[in-house]
């Protein structure tokens, strides 16, 4: 699998390579063709391509090059099979290489695509690209297939996002990028995942969000921001298992420009359990208003409700028009101002982390509607953004901050959506928001050896009350190994209508019972079939992995029963004796929301 984006070339073009293991950088032999900019790249096998591009006179070029590292040399081969242009895209998808889109002068925007294949050293014309004509778009391929999104004709920027199929040489449409439109963003993808960040909307300056798109459930999810200051125009790449991006551009007005270079893990950092510690009042909202939090901004009022939640029934909307019932709709019902709403706390000592979850709507831009989340003093002064954004992702992101440099301060949280009352159409905004709390590490007895009854079994109430009891201290849930600091967590984190807690909390207790001496021959099939369903999941608190309930009743139930004595080991508490099976109960059908 090759990765790589428009951008990319610039890295390659600039002669440079990197010792990823010395972590040192080694000058190369110059490109082989004119300086140039907008160019774009792509590797097939064991060596490097560059082509396309425009010079420092703005000539526009589509000669194309092949570099080989074993000998430090560039070969010119057969120039790009279509007009010449800067900002195309470009990938390979095994032995073939691909470019596509791009600008071939005075803003004309293409949307042609060509196969270039370096056995014949010949370009073949394929299916045009499937959206329409645009430049500084994102390519990148995952396994046999590739994949365009984003980009610009003029200063109107997109997030819609295409697969090809070489195959069947046919574009297909697939979920739009999860986060606002862009242009001029990077893209790389790692193992079976793609991923999307940084970029530009024409209006406001670079974007810092960073997005990972899952072709097997054709969903993006959102992940952690990019490290550094928001930026266009950037480099990325992936190298195994790990991304980097680097360089770039933070604005087109007065323009700041990047050198630093940064590495991307996709792997979840394990991080101590975390405990709630109270200080948000009603920060799930549960009281169906907002008891504890403050309206500072009318128009209109936020309000508790129903038509979204992250967890429970309820949350907190700010933005829309929900008194003109108006929840995410162009109705000409616009409102004009500010509708905010905020919670004073002091920060423990200590470190501590905020922890809110959002969900985003909106239909127009940055430059006239806006979601913000802020930290401010008792004054209402900003002491730091956690967002400005205008986002329609229409999905629960999960949205953490490090508040342990103010300690010992009191502090607001406040939610904030700006609408500027364009009618009609009533392009309105808003951000839903639910599960606000404030957690620090949370703190875990040292286990001791205690002597417990063998060859039976405890719940997994037992287990979480009685870490001293445990006969190991980890274990492995999936693919996943956790300590018992993270397993604690798990067993005390509420279910709340997730599948992989409820089988989570019962293969806890289930594989403790075993290695505390009990027979678990007759579960044996149900735990690796567990294990199978999880995968690569991480458990909430420790992760952000989901199953439906649905998914994992008859294994939960089966394990359940293990747990509870009524299968081959009987309770160490005193449950009926075990019984010839698991009885399986029927799921329940959903309940539909009101």
């Amino acid at each position: 699998m090759k990765t790589n984006t428009c951008i990319f070339a610039i890295l390659l073009a600039a002669g440079l390579s990197n010792s990823h293991a010395q972590d040192t950088w080694t000058q190369k032999a110059d490109f082989g063709g004119a300086a140039r900019s907008g160019a774009v790249g792509f590797s097939i096998g064991s060596k490097g391509y560059i082509g396309t591009g425009a010079d420092s006179g703005f000539v526009f070029q589509k000669d194309f090059w092949e570099y080989d590292p074993a000998t430090n040399a560039w070969t010119q081969k057969a120039d790009f099979g279509g007009t010449a242009r800067s900002g195309a895209v470009g990938f390979s998808i095994g032995s073939k290489g691909y470019i596509g889109t791009g600008d071939d002068g005075g803003f004309v925007f293409q949307k042609d695509f060509w196969e270039y294949d370096p056995a014949t050293n010949a370009w073949t014309q394929k299916a045009d690209f499937g959206g329409t004509e645009r430049s500084s778009a994102v390519g990148f391929s995952i396994d046999s297939k590739g994949y365009i999104g984003t980009g610009t004709p003029f200063c109107i920027t997109t997030k819609d996002f295409w697969e090809y199929d070489p195959a069947t040489d046919a574009w297909t449409q697939k979920a739009d990028l999860g986060g606002s439109e862009r242009s001029s963003a990077v893209g790389f993808s790692i193992d079976s995942k793609g991923y999307i960040g940084t970029g530009q909307d024409c209006v406001s300056g670079g974007q810092r969000d960073f997005w990972e798109y899952d072709p097997v459930t054709n969903a993006w999810t959102q992940k952690v921001d990019f490290g550094g200051t928001g930026r266009f125009e950037a480099v990325g790449f992936s190298i195994g298992s790990k991304g980097y991006i680097g360089t770039g551009v933070d604005s087109p007005v007065n323009p700041t420009y990047f050198k630093d270079f940064w590495e991307y893990d996709p792997r979840p950092t394990p991080t101590p359990p975390q405990c709630d510690t109270g200080l948000i009042q009603n920060g799930g909202f549960e009281t169906g208003d907002l008891t504890g939090w403050v309206i500072d901004g009318h128009t209109n009022d936020p309000v508790a409700t129903n038509v979204e939640a992250h967890t429970g029934t309820f949350s907190a909307l700010a933005g829309e028009n929900p008194q003109a019932g108006d929840f995410c709709e162009e109705l000409s019902e616009e409102p004009l101002g500010d509708s905010s709403f905020y919670q004073e706390f002091t920060v423990p000592a200590g470190t501590s982390t905020l922890s809110f979850w959002h969900w985003n709507c909106t239909f127009d831009s940055i430059a006239f509607d806006w979601q913000d989340a802020y930290i401010t003093d008792t004054n209402g002064n900003i002491l730091q953004t956690i967002f400005h954004q205008c986002l329609n992702g229409q999905i629960w992101i999960l949205q953490t901050w490090d508040t342990t440099p103010y300690a010992g301060q009191t502090v607001r949280i406040k939610f904030l959506v700006h609408q500027d009352g364009f009618n009609p159409p009533g392009d309105v905004t808003g951000m839903y928001v639910d599960d606000v709390q404030v957690t620090v590490p949370c703190g875990s007895p040292t286990p001791t050896p205690t002597p417990s009854p063998s060859g039976c079994v405890f719940s997994q109430g037992y287990w979480k009350n009685h870490p001293e009891a445990w006969p190991v201290t980890e274990l492995q849930l999936g693919n996943v190994t956790y300590t018992q600091d993270q397993l604690l967590s798990i067993l005390h984190e509420a279910v709340r209508g997730n599948g992989l807690l409820i089988l989570a909390h019962q293969e806890i207790a289930a594989k403790l019972n075993i290695a505390n001496g009990a027979d678990g021959s007759c579960i044996g099939q149900t735990l690796a079939d567990a294990d199978a369903l999880i995968g690569d999941l991480v458990v909430p608190p420790v992760g952000d992995g989901y199953l439906a309930p649905r998914d994992v009743s008859a294994l939960a139930e089966a394990l359940d029963q293990y747990n509870e004595g009524m299968l081959c080991a009987p309770s160490c508490e005193g449950t009926p004796p075990p019984g010839p099976a698991p009885r399986v109960r029927p799921t329940a059908a959903p309940r539909p929301r009101p």
